[in-house]
């Protein structure tokens, strides 16, 4: 390699003699590559490329580190949120499905619809009867991690009386709290009623 003009060398200059503008390499220099991590091909040229088979990615002594920015992409299907230590939660939008039918309810039933064992979330709710006579039933949809003390309010006391398509209930508290038991709570009932249906549609908070 011909030099011209001036050079100037920082760091080590190990394995390289720089004589009358001439530099030469005093041993051929090597590079060890695991073949479980890189591996080589040609380039356009013919010259050698050191190719990283994680791309992105470097693993050395159970360390995983980002070598340059990662990309993931997501479908309409996930939403990102945060957790309560500020990192990043990917969500699913399709729904849990959580229904009741309850047979002959009465006016003060306090029934479990289901357990929530981390903190979930109401998307919707609607509720229909099975009946005669002008049938309705009054009830609320509360959860509490003491079954015996149900503190939350997710849905306000109200009266059914539909019996085709359903009632589209109104929400005053999505959120409901990890360890929970959501619970149908009715307050009164007329008509003759044999079965109120309620279906919850539930994701995860």
């Amino acid at each position: 390699m011909q030099v011209k003009g001036s050079i100037q060398v920082s760091g080590t200059t190990e394995g390289i003699t720089f004589t009358d503008g001439t530099s030469s390499y005093q041993r051929q220099p090597k590079l060890a590559f695991r073949g479980s991590d890189f591996y080589l091909s040609a380039s356009v040229d013919s010259r050698p490329v050191v190719n990283l088979r994680n791309r992105g990615i470097a693993i050395g002594d159970g360390v995983s580190q980002y070598l340059e920015q990662t990309r993931i992409g997501f479908s309409s299907n996930f939403y990102l949120s945060p957790d309560t230590h500020g990192g990043i939660v990917v969500n699913s939008r399709n729904p849990i499905n959580k229904t009741i039918a309850l047979e002959f309810p009465g006016a003060s039933e306090n029934i479990v619809i289901f357990r929530a064992p981390e903190a979930m979330r109401i998307v919707s709710a609607r509720a229909a009867l099975v009946g005669s006579a002008s049938p309705s039933v009054t009830f609320s949809v509360n959860s509490g991690t003491d079954r015996s003390s149900l503190g939350v309010t997710h849905i306000a006391s109200q009266a059914i009386t539909n019996t085709t398509t359903g009632t589209q209930l109104t929400l005053s508290t999505p959120n409901i709290p990890a360890s929970s038991w959501v619970c149908l709570v009715s307050t009164a009932q007329s008509g003759t009623v044999t079965e109120l249906d309620i279906s919850l549609q539930v994701e995860w908070a």
